[in-house]
């Protein structure tokens, strides 16, 4: 999408909008096509723009967001004596949107936009971009000019102003070898305001409760000329501020602050809010918010799930029989591919070359590993250099596409500058000209780019079943970390913590089996990496074992049943006229849950659960009544409708 205005100004500036002429206030409102939510941008006396946020409960506007601070400091000029150009337009949207993947398809996209021309007394022009939809808030800015230019962002002053409450946090990472990843665990249920233990700040997204409101932060929509922001460690009064990557990210290479060319738009600063956490869980907001996607032919793509030695065996990648071993179970688990992990290129050419063979013969997709570096990590696995210049990264690409492979997996990108953006989303086009899919890890957060580039299967960024080989705490943190992940980072798009796994690594799960198993519902990502090892899914009993070779990793409707974050949730997703409705429980006692399946429509239906013994209980049931269970001490349960 593109402003509707133009300026006749060569020269684009800085936006500094706390030296403005003082004028009269003025007020905007945008609300929401059902009438309940709404933004007001507020221009004040002295020229400052801020904006807030507003739902009606019980015939009263009740505060979302109050009065908060908007603004950009570009390249040490300054935008004095703004003021409105009389400028605006408003229109409203209702259009339906298809989806190869996701957690809703198609969605419904209804809102009402609002752009208002600012301009200041030399002539420079800005954008507000607001949109109100019946789930959320989002505001962007924009800059147009007739002559093209390129201009430092040093700040962007946006904030986001939470009443009292509690907020799930996670804190933004400090630099290592392999961070920033967005891997630490959320902070459960902290007040507002709480400053990160961490001076890099807090990550998006950002979950907050008020006591009237669920709000959940986080951006959509960016692209090549900006960075990834996320929060100021510090939010005196609530006030929750953006930052930009820290200077050290990616070997120090690339600038924190960006450099935006004209014209220009931000990515979409993005509110998504409701009474209820179900508003949030079931948001498809960021995806709505970003562009459309940018492929035609898209056949190609397919969601599914994939077989991974790595888990197991971190050396598997070189030995050639567990390979083969891994595509033979997904042959009989009909799972449509396997991923061959880092330092495959380390095997004789000869002996891989074999491997795919066997892949092919089998009717299989190989996806395969890649290094993203390149200077900006020095992380040794292989292969490396072939994924951070154009030219070399599409030789590679023709090259898979020759050998039949079908996806690449892109790890450790430890960066959120601007140049590491870039690389994302030219890597993105790249792959779709050889219709690669592609899943990225030890990454940035989604912010839409798989509605855009729907071959974008999924991302890491979480702290998943990996690191039961690495983190002596995990066993212990993350059966309350999965039921957060559900109202925070899988909100946002589709995640790769690749779940499932019944036997133990390094240091054993406390998780159950059947909490394991819900994973697979609860969690949603367009390729899902189930983890463990051959033996571990073939030797299941047989409706388990037939429960994971038909379960989905694309879905038509989501809905959250029941639910507290770090506590327990329920989750129902349907494909087709199927319904698959996990729980898990986050809480280290037991817990007695009722679940009333007839708001689905669910009378008859297969139930998973624990027996004694930490192996499964299968029950086929039919009743109206509402589904009463006990679950176990970190326990979980799966249901399928008949």
């Amino acid at each position: 999408m593109k402003p509707f205005f133009h300026t006749t100004s060569a020269l684009l500036l800085c936006l500094l909008f706390n030296h403005c002429q003082p004028s009269k206030p003025v007020t905007w409102q945008t609300t929401s096509p059902d009438g309940q939510l709404s933004i007001s941008l507020f221009m004040t006396g002295n020229g400052e723009l801020q904006y807030a946020v507003t739902r009606i409960r019980n015939g009263i506007a009740d505060t979302v967001i109050a009065k908060s601070p908007l603004g950009l400091d570009i390249d040490g000029y300054s935008l004095s004596q703004l003021k409105h150009s009389g400028k605006s337009e408003k229109k409203s949207i209702h259009s339906m949107i298809n989806r190869i993947h996701g957690k809703n398809n198609p969605l419904r996209d209804e809102f009402e936009e609002h752009q208002l021309q600012f301009e200041s007394s030399n002539g420079n022009k800005l954008v507000m971009i607001l949109r109100a939809y019946n789930d959320g808030i989002a505001f962007r800015y924009g800059i147009d000019a007739e002559s093209p230019g390129e201009f430092k962002v040093n700040r962007e002053r946006t904030g986001f102003t939470i009443p009292s409450g509690k907020a799930w946090l996670q804190p933004y990472d400090k630099v290592t070898l392999w961070t920033p990843a967005y891997e630490k665990p959320f902070q459960n249920g902290i007040p507002v305001g709480t400053s990160s233990p961490n001076e890099e700040g807090w990550c998006f997204p950002a979950l907050f409760e008020t006591g009237k409101h669920w709000i959940l932060l986080t951006e959509s929509d960016l692209d090549a000329n900006y960075a990834g922001s996320h929060l100021q460690p510090e939010a005196p009064g609530g006030l929750y501020t953006l930052r930009f990557p820290e200077k050290e990210e990616g070997m120090g290479l690339g600038h924190a602050e960006p450099t935006i060319a004209l014209p220009w738009l931000s990515p979409w600063r993005v509110i998504i809010t409701g009474e209820t956490a179900a508003t949030i869980v079931e948001s498809d907001l960021v995806d709505r918010l970003a562009r459309p996607s940018a492929m035609k032919n898209t056949e190609w793509i397919k969601p599914g799930i994939a077989s991974w030695s790595w888990w197991s065996d971190h050396d598997s990648p070189q030995k050639p029989n567990e390979l083969n071993a891994f595509t033979d179970l997904a042959a009989a688990m009909n799972w449509p591919y396997t991923l061959i992990d880092a330092n495959w290129n380390l095997l004789p050419e000869k002996e891989f070359q074999a491997i795919l063979n066997h892949v092919k013969s089998k009717n299989i997709g190989a996806w395969l590993w890649y290094n993203s570096g390149g200077p900006h990590n020095e992380v040794t696995e292989q292969p490396r250099d072939r994924m951070h210049i154009r030219e070399a990264r599409r030789k590679e690409f023709e090259q898979l596409q020759a050998w039949g492979v079908v996806g690449i997996k892109v790890d450790f990108w430890q960066s959120d500058k601007q140049d590491i953006i870039r690389q994302y989303i030219e890597l993105l086009e790249d792959a779709a000209d050889y219709k690669i899919m592609v899943n990225v890890h030890g990454c940035t957060i989604p912010r839409g780019w798989s509605k855009t580039y729907p071959h974008l299967m999924t991302m890491e960024s979480v702290w998943g079943a990996e690191s039961y080989s690495f983190a002596s705490n995990y066993p212990m943190e993350i059966p309350a970390q999965n039921v957060i992940y559900a109202f925070t980072r899988n909100v946002i798009g589709p995640m790769d913590y690749t779940p499932v796994t019944f036997t133990n690594q390094t240091y054993p799960h406390l998780t159950t089996n059947a909490h394991e198993l819900a994973l697979s519902v609860v969690f949603e990502s367009g390729v899902q990496h189930f983890a463990d090892r051959v033996s571990a899914y073939l030797n299941l009993p047989k409706p388990v074992k037939e429960f994971l070779m038909n379960v989905p990793s694309a879905w038509d409707e989501t809905r959250l049943l029941s639910g507290y974050p770090g506590k327990d949730i329920v989750m129902a997703r349907r494909k087709g006229t199927t319904w698959y409705i996990g729980g898990i429980n986050g809480e280290n006692q037991e817990k007695d849950m009722t679940i009333d399946l007839s708001r689905l429509g669910i009378k008859t239906y297969t139930l998973f659960t624990d027996d004694s013994k930490n192996s499964f209980a299968v029950q086929p049931l039919t009743t109206a009544s509402p589904l009463q269970l006990k679950l176990k001490a970190f326990g979980g349960f799966v249901a399928v409708s008949q």
